[in-house]
């Protein structure tokens, strides 16, 4: 700042020194810029408190200070002037904002971006005071409290409003489906009572996360994009206005309590048509595969696990879901055989069939899936999503952070469950696990290099384990448990060096186990599990050794392991004899007391002679 004309300081109104790398605290100096009505700090690594000539900036309209690393509290001294403050932007720092009750701020907000901000256990009562704002964020800033009534007053003319990551509690009004809100997120919290009829402008809207109960309201709203309800122990079924909605990207309804079928859209366009996610996993859903899909050419995630659907699965999956990325079915009621058309899909790296009726046997075409092939293994997923969360006109210049779609996202791999919010995008499993699929394991599934999740177990496959496994480089997880396969484990076996998880237990296998750094490894965690059930196998880490015809030893050890087994009898008969033949002696001498008289005379006597030996002998020696 000491580069700048000081003559020209009293006249800057503007000062913008955003997306910069920027350390250090913030000056001590206000006169110079007396006349400032727009400081723009975003995106730096500012650090230490807000000094509070902030609060004497009269003239100041916008104040962003977004994504530092400031810290310290925040009290009415920061805005005692600021009477013409329009925009607060404070996010994404470390600041504690420590108002009175009863105070009253000095300023008509129109923004107001807290988010990550602490801004106490108490609603903040300030805001009763910002009526006409348009953007209010307080998302993660630690409220534990219940919603006031004033606020859904206060924020009716709202564009966006953002209160997720707090423990507030209370119930959602009906008078929210009059406010002007287009983008609205409430999740992870503890509001409870039924869903609210959609405000008429919304586009975004978000109550993940939360208590709400109730059916589902009505969808008479044409402009909503994106709604996210998974998380709550909403009943009934989907209503049939569903199909009204013209341009819904995300759906997300999993984790609650529906039931019945999805509607049925008879039009060309509709709520399927554009949308990108889909997720109704853990209700009570059932009926057929649903036939409205078929419109959905840029549907990338489709999750409809733990429901109660049924029937085959339809050929048209290759052709009508061409974007697909993420198809997981687990734990229906689906049969029939798995469809060849399914490798179609260029786009697939996720595949979960496990827990079905699945029957006949594994398509050869699953060796075309090209995602899978290829070495970085993994589609477009993040940024399909991304695109489906274009900010429209809600979010003008006042609030620039892209909202994403966090959900996390249960993976059962590794013999575990495992959460992904991020980096779900380079998943790349296939599990077909508890069907009833039968025949041999394709030979060329070596070829889809970069799956890293490969569970084909509980089902009734045979033959034999492909040769050349070892070219599956990624892969960290492998179950082949409990089908009937046989032959020997192939040698490959032992390049598949990223491998964390093996389990080839409960087959037919047979012949002497290989090795390798990292079978070598897995074995020292439970070395019994990945094996046991199969009666013909032999060799380490099982206990059981395999027969001299070379699969577990060479002939030439033969001998040298038959010498050393004699050896080691001859030692142990050596030390039994000893020791019975001590214990024999000691008996006998101490119940016969004349044995035990002459036997100690007969060592007093020896002691004796040698004792005198051993004199006459010393003098002999010392005259020579």
């Amino acid at each position: 700042m000491d580069r700048l004309p000081k003559c020209s300081w009293n006249k800057l109104y503007l000062l913008d020194f955003s997306y910069n790398k920027l350390g250090g605290n913030l000056p001590n100096w206000l006169q110079p810029l007396k006349n400032l009505s727009y400081l723009n700090l975003y995106g730096n690594d500012i650090t230490g408190p807000l000094p509070l000539w902030i609060g004497e900036l009269s003239n100041l309209t916008i104040l962003n200070l977004d994504s530092n690393r400031m810290v310290g509290e925040i009290n009415e001294e920061h805005f005692e002037a600021l009477t013409n403050l329009q925009v607060l932007r404070m996010s994404d720092n470390s600041l504690s904002m420590v108002t009175h009750s009863n105070w009253i701020p000095p300023f008509k907000l129109k923004v107001a971006c807290l988010r990550s901000c602490r801004l106490g256990h108490a609603f903040p009562s300030w805001i009763r005071w910002q009526r006409g704002i348009e953007v209010l964020d307080i998302s993660n800033a630690t409220i534990y409290d219940n919603v006031p009534d004033w606020l859904w007053d206060v924020v009716s003319t709202a564009s966006i409003l953002d209160m997720s990551k707090n423990l507030l509690s209370g119930t959602l009004p009906a008078s929210l489906e009059m406010s002007a809100a287009e983008m609205i997120d409430l999740s992870s919290n503890r509001f409870a009572g039924p869903v609210p009829r959609f405000p008429r402008n919304i586009w975004y809207f978000d109550l993940s996360r939360n208590n709400l109960s109730g059916t589902l309201p009505d969808f008479r709203t044409m402009n909503l994009q994106n709604f996210l309800l998974y998380n709550n122990s909403i009943s009934g079924s989907i209503p049939s206005s569903l199909c009204l909605v013209q341009f819904l990207y995300i759906l997300d309804l999993s984790g609650n309590m529906l039931s019945g079928e999805l509607p049925i859209c008879k039009r060309d366009y509709g709520p399927f048509k554009y949308m990108v996610t889909l997720n109704l996993n853990t209700n009570n859903l059932s009926g057929v595969f649903p036939s409205a899909l078929q419109m959905s050419r840029d549907l990338v995630f489709l999750d409809l696990e733990y429901n109660q659907f049924s029937g085959n699965l339809p050929a048209w999956l290759g052709d009508k879901l061409p974007s697909l990325a993420f198809l997981r079915l687990r734990s229906n009621n689906f049969s029939g055989n798995i469809p060849i058309q399914l490798a179609i899909i260029q786009e697939l790296q996720y595949i979960d069939l496990a827990c079905n009726r699945i029957s006949g046997q594994i398509p050869e075409s699953i060796v075309n899936l090209s995602t899978m092939a290829h070495s970085n293994g993994h589609s477009d997923f993040l940024g399909a999503v991304k695109g489906a969360f274009g900010m429209g006109n809600a979010v003008h210049q006042y609030y620039s952070p892209m909202v994403f779609y966090t959900e996390a996202i249960s993976v059962i791999t590794k013999r575990q469950q495992l959460e992904f919010s991020k980096g779900i995008q380079y998943v790349v499993n296939i599990d077909l696990s508890c069907n009833n699929l039968t025949g041999e394991i394709p030979q060329g599934i070596s070829a889809l290099i970069a799956l890293k999740s490969l569970n084909l177990s509980w089902n009734h496959l045979r033959g034999r384990i492909p040769n050349n496994i070892g070219g599956l480089k990624e892969l960290e997880s492998f179950d082949l448990s409990n089908n009937e396969l046989s032959g020997e484990i192939p040698s490959s076996i032992s390049a598949l060096t990223s491998l964390a998880r093996l389990n080839l237990s409960y087959n037919n296998l047979s012949g002497r186990i290989p090795t390798g750094n990292q079978l070598q490894t897995l074995a020292l965690d439970d070395p019994a599990s990945m094996y046991v059930g199969n009666i013909g196998l032999c060799g380490p880490p099982l206990p059981k050794g395999c027969p001299g015809n070379g699969t577990s030893h060479s002939p030439a050890d033969e001998p040298e392991q038959q010498d050393n087994g004699t050896v080691n009898s001859i030692y142990l008969s050596m030390v039994i004899g000893f020791i019975s033949g001590f214990w024999m002696v000691f008996c006998i001498m101490m119940l016969h007391k004349g044995l035990r008289y002459s036997y100690f005379f007969f060592i007093d006597d020896m002691y004796q002679k040698v004792y005198v030996h051993m004199i006459v002998t010393w003098n002999l020696l010392v005259r020579r």
